[in-house]
């Protein structure tokens, strides 16, 4: 989800790369009770796994921020914004490709897999382009074949609009910042975010959460991660407000609750965390980071590899919870492990061949 070009020159936050395996996981969390729901005559999990789509946000935070710090010292100007897209289109683009062709596979195979019954056909060409599918009554965004692109989706719109900022020096950065978020403010307060065309997607409410993470990112270079302290307590009192009190549910038709319940607690645990890192000088773990590295792929393929796991276990399933006990923590395990097979051995070669492309 969240995806880092990492940039030679910036120091790497390992904290970030923690958070990002966070997400990762919480997204997964929340799809193993949909599975479990749908295979299993018993369930163990239940709805409250609905907070792992909390990891969603965390990611849109996440982007924010890293866009704006990993940009910190690149030159500006025409040649950079090319370059700024072709690093994010190729970080993007390649994986998501791959994993999509074995979900086409099995659609072609076996579409009642992938798709369910009264669902809408994927349009394949809009879903290899990541462009919002918008039914012809404008109501609505229909899913990608590869159903966690939506987000993806969304991260695009918001890369698009950030690389028109390398087209100015790093001064004007939150001039830019605070002019894209009163555009955007005011195009969502006009109902643009229920546009009848891929105006929506820049005026959803979620892009709040990329220009959240964004304001972090600047205000961390600025203020060299002090604060750190404050950020931590506002995340623990949104969060206790938001998770524990839950004064307004999440509504996943109103996606300002979102930003709300999850964006805002996030942006806080995010600034905190990195803050912990630069000031205080605690290291984290690093087999935490390196997990951070496998979230993309982990979080691309792990519907697939659930997929599979599940109409495996629906041969056997009995009434019970042993083997709810036994394929829940073996389809997280599959799912990290075919994650890691695809990091080493798709994911980085596609990152070391485009960036050899544009290197010559």
């Amino acid at each position: 989800m969240s995806v880092e070009t990492p940039n030679a020159a910036v120091r790497r936050l390992d904290s970030v790369q923690i958070l990002r395996a966070l997400a990762a996981l919480l997204v997964l969390l929340s799809h193993l009770w949909v599975i479990e729901s749908k295979y299993s005559p018993d369930q163990i999990t239940s709805s409250a796994l609905d907070f792992g789509f909390s990891g969603v946000d965390l990611f849109f935070v996440i982007s924010g921020f890293i866009m704006v710090y990993v940009s910190r010292d690149t030159t500006r100007g025409p040649g950079a914004f090319g370059r700024f897209l072709y690093s994010r289109f190729t970080r993007v683009y390649p994986l998501y490709w791959a994993v999509s062709l074995a979900v086409l596979a099995v659609y072609l195979w076996r579409p009642e897999i992938i798709v369910g019954s009264g669902e809408a056909k994927p349009n394949i060409l809009k879903s290899a382009l990541l462009w919002p599918d918008i039914p012809p009554d404008g109501t609505g965004t229909r899913l990608p074949l590869l159903t966690v692109g939506w987000t993806l989706v969304h991260e695009l719109s918001f890369y698009i609009i950030f690389a028109v900022s390398m087209l100015f020096s790093r001064r004007f950065l939150l001039p830019f910042l605070l002019a894209w978020s009163a555009v955007f403010i005011a195009g969502n307060m006009m109902g643009l975010a229920s546009a009848p065309n891929a105006l929506r997607i820049i005026f959803d409410a979620l892009t709040a959460e990329f220009l959240l993470g964004a304001f972090a990112g600047w205000l961390f270079l600025r203020i060299e991660g002090r604060g750190w302290g404050p950020a931590c307590g506002l995340f623990i009192v949104s969060a206790v407000v938001f998770w524990g009190l839950r004064p307004l549910p999440v509504d996943f038709s109103e996606n300002w609750t979102r930003v709300l319940n999850w964006g805002l607690p996030g942006v806080f645990l995010l600034y905190g965390l990195v803050g912990i890192e630069q000031r205080a000088r605690r290291n984290f773990p690093r087999w935490l980071a390196i997990f951070g590295d496998h979230s993309y792929a982990l979080y691309l393929t792990h519907l697939l590899a659930l997929s599979v796991m599940g109409r495996i276990w629906a041969i056997f399933a009995r009434d019970g919870w042993v083997d709810n006990l036994i394929m829940l923590p073996l389809m997280t395990a599959v799912c990290i492990a075919v994650a890691a097979v695809t990091y080493y051995w798709i994911e980085r070669p596609l990152l070391r061949l485009t960036k050899s492309v544009i290197a010559k």
